[in-house]
């Protein structure tokens, strides 16, 4: 395990936490039930969302989208104009925890200092709902959102998607499936994601424990979203990674360095530059998986968070 010596001190505080609570005898994450696992996520959760911004409004919607009904958080900004670009996101959780309050704190923050309309997508979870089922919920909701733009005062022509660890997944998938579909994308914005299901990075064994997110909680979700099974983790709908990128809108690459997620990242820059997508690959060393959904208790999150919106400002013509 590399050294947390030049981490910053509140992620060395919370890494002790843990360290803590683990030797308490607190059952590891793939010992427990997916749902037990969601009762933990919700009360962390909690912590990590505690806060307000000013400056954007949200509403919870149902859309009805594909046969089904979506949950949505729609993110307003207040002096947005009377047609705004908008941008659909997938929060992260392995693909089995999270919902619309698990990285709430941090959308009303890039609402507000992006300037961007954001719905968040309450997609299917596994192993109740496994591939590709939250990818094609993710789907639905974007093109929802551009069929239905004159009903959310958004402008069908500045359209984005982003998401965060296996949303992050879920979100260059879709971005992916919108492309072959005719769907014209503005911009990508991606958190420390998973692209490659295989796990045969070197981040996944040099990162494997220590850092918050660990390479065997990795294996767990990956088995609960698509199975133990080699065949699947090579299906480029799964792993996107591994997908033709050629054509994708610019993407923000946000990654993390003491990340089992981190070479993924680095690769996914490798293919993007090989399709001739534009990119920007952001590197943050001083912290750990997940740090920008976690801003009430990691306050250099919000730098992180800034650098995103100013891009996607600048991707999705906001002029504010």
């Amino acid at each position: 395990m590399k050294s947390t010596r030049n981490l910053h001190p509140e992620v060395l505080d919370m890494l002790r936490a843990a360290a803590e609570l683990s030797e308490t005898g607190t059952p590891s994450l793939w010992d427990i039930p997916p749902q037990m696992a969601r009762v933990g996520a919700t009360a962390k959760a909690r912590i990590w969302n505690e806060g307000s911004v000013g400056g954007v409004k949200f509403e919870d919607l149902i859309i009805e989208t594909a046969g089904k009904q979506l949950a949505v958080r729609h993110y307003c900004p207040d002096d947005r104009p009377a047609r705004n670009a908008a941008m659909t996101y997938a929060h992260g959780g392995g693909w089995i925890v999270g919902d619309l309050d698990f990285e709430h704190l941090k959308l009303l923050k890039l609402c507000a200092w992006s300037g961007v309309d954001i719905f968040s997508i309450d997609y299917a979870l596994a192993p109740e709902h496994p591939f590709p089922e939250p990818r094609d919920d993710v789907v639905a909701a974007a093109k929802h959102i551009e069929s239905h733009a004159n009903d959310f005062a958004i402008d069908a022509q500045r359209l984005a998607i982003g998401g965060a660890s296996a949303g992050a997944n879920l979100a260059l998938s879709s971005a992916i499936k919108l492309r072959d579909s005719g769907t014209t994308l503005r911009a990508i914005a991606l958190f420390y994601g998973v692209y490659d299901l295989r796990f045969t990075h070197p981040s996944y064994i040099e990162n494997a424990t220590g850092f918050v997110l660990e390479t065997r909680a990795m294996e767990y979700f990956r088995d609960l979203y698509v199975g133990d099974n080699a065949d699947r983790w090579t299906d480029p709908e799964a792993s996107p990674g591994l997908a033709i990128l050629d054509g994708l809108a610019p993407v923000f690459i946000n990654a993390v360095t003491n990340d089992p997620l981190f070479d993924d990242s680095c690769a996914l820059a490798n293919r993007l530059a090989e399709g001739g997508v534009l990119y920007e690959f952001h590197e943050y060393a001083n912290t750990v998986h997940g740090f920008t959904s976690m801003s009430a208790i990691l306050p250099h999150a919000d730098d992180a968070i800034r650098e995103t919106a100013t891009w996607l400002k600048r991707q999705l013509d906001i002029l504010t």
